[in-house]
C-alpha cells in the first residue's frame, strides 16, 4: 500500500489559531496605541478623535461583511464564524497602512474589497491568496488618492519628500542635512515622530514587537529579515556607487512602511510559501520589488504592492522548493543564490540610470541701483517687529562692541524649518556717542538676496553717524528692505544700551 504525505499547507486547530491571532491584535494595537500618542503630541485631539473613529469604521465594516457573508452564503451561526475567521485583524492591518487623513468612505470601501472580495470570495479565512489589508490598501490608494480629510492635519512623509523633491537619491552633504533634519534626522525615523502611514512609522516599536512575535512563533523571522536584508543591500550598492554615506540604506529601511510590511504583512502564512526556502525566496523577491518600485516607478513607496506581486507567485516558488528538503538543497541554493545576483546586478543598474540632485544655487538678482533712495530707514521708526536684544557688551577704551541678535527675514517673514536671528556688531564711541562701525557676526537671512546688506556700501553708512539724531538714518539696499531695516533694528538696541 502507497501512502502519500503532504507537507503542506497545515492549519493548526482552532483554539491554537484563536491564540495567535489574538497575541497578534494586540501586537497592532500597541502600535495603534503609538499612532494615537504621535497625533496627540503633534496634531491635536481632533486628529486623535478622526482616527479613533477610521479604526472603528473599518472594524465595524470588516465584522458586518462576514456576519452577513455567515448568515446568506455559508449558512453558519455569526458570531461563530466570525470567533474562527478574525476580520477585525484585517481591518487594524489595513488602517494602520493609511495616513490619518484618509475619509471614512474610502476606507469603508477599501475595507469591504479587502474582507469579501479578497478574502471571503476566495473561501475565507486560511484559503485566500492575497494579502486582504494589501488589497484594501490598494483600492484606497488607486481610486480615492484624493479622497482626505481636509481639516484633519498632516504633513510631508519621508518618502513622499524624497521621491518627489531629490528622486530617491541624494549625496550633496548640504542636502542630505537639511532633507534629514526636517524629519529630525535617522533618529526620528527610528523612533517614529514623523508623519506617515499610521503604523508605520515608529521602527524601533516595530522592530521589538517582530522579535517578540518572532520569539513566540507567531511569524517566521526569515521573512523580515531576508526581505529587509535585500533593501539594505541593493540601497547599500547604490549608496556606494554614488557616495551618498552609509545613512542612505539606513534611510531606506527605516522610512515607509518596510517595517510594517515585513513584520505584519509579508509574514501572513496564508499567503506567502510555507517551507523555510520558498519564505527566504518570497522575501529576497519582495525586496527586490520594493527597491525598484521606490527608485524607478511613479510611485513613492513600494511594499504594498511587492507583497500583492509576490503573493501571486507564491503558488510557483512553493512547486519549485517542493520534495524532500535535504534533496533539493542544491536547487534551492541555486534559485536563491541566481534570485540574489540578479537583485545586485539590477541595484548597478539602476545606479547607472539615476543621478543625485545637484543643488542650484539661486540666481543673485540683477538690479539697476545698490541702494534705494526711496527707501530712508531712520533711527526713530519703529522698528519692533525686529525684535533685538544685546547679548554682550565687549569695551575698548572709548569704544563698546555691542552684540546684538535681531529677527530677520528668516524668522519675522519666512517658512524657514527652523529660523535663526542675525547676529550683528555694533561699535559706539560712548565719548563721542556716534557709531565707529556695523558688521554681521553670523548671517541668517536669505542667500543673494538679505546678504547684500553685508556690502560696505551699505554698512558704510551708518559710521559716523549721531545716535543722539533721530533723523540720522541710512538707504536700504534695493530687494532687500527686509533685512536692511533688520540691522537698523540692530543699531537702535545698541544705542538703547547705551543710553
Amino acid at each position: 500500500m502507497k501512502i502519500k504525505v503532504n507537507s503542506a499547507p497545515n492549519y493548526p486547530e482552532s483554539s491554537s489559531t484563536r491564540k495567535v491571532m489574538l497575541e497578534l491584535t494586540i501586537a497592532l494595537l500597541v502600535v495603534f496605541g503609538f499612532a494615537l500618542y504621535y497625533q496627540f503630541t503633534k496634531h491635536g485631539m481632533a486628529n486623535v478623535m478622526h482616527v479613533c473613529v477610521l479604526m472603528l469604521s473599518a472594524i465595524v465594516t470588516a465584522v458586518v461583511c462576514e456576519m452577513l457573508w455567515a448568515v446568506v452564503f455559508v449558512k453558519k451561526n455569526p458570531i461563530t464564524y466570525i470567533k474562527d475567521s478574525f476580520p477585525w485583524v484585517t481591518a487594524i492591518i489595513l488602517v494602520l497602512m493609511l495616513p490619518a487623513n484618509t475619509g471614512i468612505y474610502p476606507l469603508i470601501v477599501g475595507t469591504f474589497f479587502a474582507i469579501v472580495v479578497a478574502k471571503l470570495a476566495f473561501g475565507g479565512f486560511g484559503q485566500n491568496i492575497f494579502n486582504p489589508a494589501a488589497v484594501g490598501c490598494a483600492i484606497i490608494f488607486s481610486y480615492f488618492a484624493t479622497g482626505v480629510v481636509t481639516d484633519v492635519q498632516t504633513l510631508a512623509t519621508p518618502t513622499s519628500t524624497i521621491a518627489s523633491t531629490y528622486g530617491w537619491l541624494i549625496n550633496d552633504s548640504t542636502l542630505i542635512s537639511k532633507f534629514l533634519g526636517d524629519f529630525g534626522g535617522l533618529q526620528g525615523l527610528f523612533l517614529g515622530m514623523h508623519d506617515g502611514g499610521l503604523g508605520e512609522t515608529c521602527s524601533l516599536l516595530i522592530i521589538g514587537i517582530g522579535i517578540y512575535l518572532s520569539v513566540r512563533k507567531i511569524i517566521d523571522w526569515r521573512v523580515p529579515v531576508f526581505y529587509v536584508g535585500t533593501v539594505f543591500v541593493l540601497a547599500l550598492i547604490v549608496g556606494m556607487i554614488h557616495g551618498t554615506g552609509f545613512w542612505y540604506p539606513v534611510f531606506h529601511i527605516l522610512t515607509g512602511g518596510l517595517m510594517f510590511g515585513a513584520v505584519f504583512m509579508a509574514t501572513d502564512p496564508v499567503t506567502n510559501p510555507t517551507s523555510n526556502a520558498g519564505k527566504i525566496i518570497f522575501a529576497i523577491g519582495c525586496g527586490l520589488i520594493t527597491f525598484v518600485i521606490r527608485i524607478k516607478a511613479n510611485l513613492p513607496e513600494g511594499v504594498l504592492y511587492s507583497i500583492l506581486l509576490m503573493n501571486m507567485l507564491t503558488p510557483w516558488i512553493e512547486n519549485a522548493v517542493s520534495g524532500v528538503q535535504y534533496k533539493i538543497t542544491k536547487k534551492v541554493i541555486g534559485i536563491v543564490g541566481g534570485l540574489s545576483a540578479v537583485s545586485v546586478c539590477l541595484a548597478v543598474v539602476l545606479a547607472g540610470i539615476i543621478a543625485p540632485v545637484v543643488p542650484v544655487p539661486p540666481t543673485p538678482p540683477v538690479v539697476k541701483e545698490f541702494l534705494n533712495k526711496d527707501k530712508h530707514i531712520t533711527l526713530s521708526d519703529d522698528l519692533s517687529v525686529y525684535v533685538a536684544k544685546v547679548t554682550k557688551t565687549t569695551k575698548d577704551g572709548n569704544n563698546t562692541v555691542y552684540t546684538v541678535e535681531v529677527d530677520g527675514y528668516a524668522v519675522v517673514l519666512s517658512n524657514y524649518v527652523d529660523p535663526k536671528p542675525n547676529i550683528i556688531l555694533v561699535t559706539i564711541n560712548t565719548k563721542t556717542k556716534t557709531i565707529v562701525s556695523v558688521a554681521y557676526e553670523k548671517f541668517t537671512d536669505t542667500e543673494y538676496v538679505g546678504d547684500s546688506t553685508k556690502d560696505n556700501r551699505f554698512l558704510s553708512q551708518f559710521i559716523d553717524m549721531d545716535i543722539n539724531n533721530s533723523e540720522a538714518g541710512v538707504d536700504a539696499v534695493t530687494g532687500a528692505t527686509v533685512t536692511s531695516e533688520c540691522v537698523v533694528s540692530a543699531v537702535q538696541a545698541a544705542i538703547k544700551k547705551v543710553k
